[in-house]
């Protein structure tokens, strides 16, 4: 039976192969991490059905390079933990060890900006009513979520196009995506509204009139005249 080289308080001894400690069994109970609103969150480790005899359980998130007697900390964001188990003797002896968990942390995609342009119809001047202005999707689209608008420079998003204001002020319109996990991509503008104007003259006129009233003669009345003597 061979020997092995175990070093503890008292420096260096050796162990028969009979005395090995024997590696952990079971697994690690692992919740992994989701994204909501674009925030990934509630990944955890526990320590399952892991158990061994001999010493103490030690973990290794890097291969075997470090061990710890503490629970790995969960990386939320990842990348993925491959966790290693083994028993660490009073004597310094420690088991083989076993893979007990590997985690998967949830990603948070964010989509692509969306394309293209909204169909806008500017409304007109008819009567002096203003009329005939629309919004059409045209040729916007996106992809890996919701396409939404906004006419206020992002504060506020909508999945429904705007409605035309017929009287103004003009409307910047952009758009973006939001995926189902809360992920909202890069906004781009998608038209710009130009409704029209019915303008009216404001000044009062300047006119002088030329005045002949009108007579009667042989009872007959007659000669009344209105001309412009000057007008502005």
């Amino acid at each position: 039976m061979n020997d092995i080289d175990c070093t503890d308080s008292d420096g260096p001894h050796t162990v028969q192969m009979g005395m090995e400690i024997p590696a952990p069994t079971g697994t690690m109970a692992i919740t992994n991490s989701t994204c909501t609103d674009c925030n990934l969150s509630g990944g955890t480790i526990a320590i399952g059905t892991v158990s061994g005899t001999g010493g103490t359980i030690e973990y290794s998130t890097d291969n075997g390079a470090t061990w710890s007697s503490s629970l790995p900390v969960y990386d939320q964001d990842g990348p993925a933990q491959t966790i290693l188990a083994s028993v660490l003797s009073v004597s310094g002896c420690r088991s083989g060890s076993v893979q007990v968990g590997v985690t998967e942390p949830g990603e948070c995609m964010t989509p692509a900006a969306p394309t293209g342009s909204l169909a806008i119809t500017n409304s007109t001047c008819t009567d002096c009513s203003l009329s005939g202005g629309s919004i059409a999707i045209g040729t916007v689209s996106g992809m890996g979520g919701t396409l939404e608008y906004s006419t206020d420079n992002g504060a506020v998003w909508s999945s429904s196009l705007p409605l035309y204001d017929q009287n103004g002020p003009a409307q910047t319109i952009l758009a973006s995506v939001i995926s189902a996990n809360g992920c909202r991509s890069n906004s781009v503008q998608v038209g710009v509204t130009e409704p029209g104007e019915c303008t009216s003259s404001t000044a009062t006129p300047n006119v002088s009139l030329d005045i002949i009233n009108s007579t009667c003669n042989s009872c007959m009345v007659g000669g009344g005249s209105i001309t412009i003597a000057g007008a502005s």
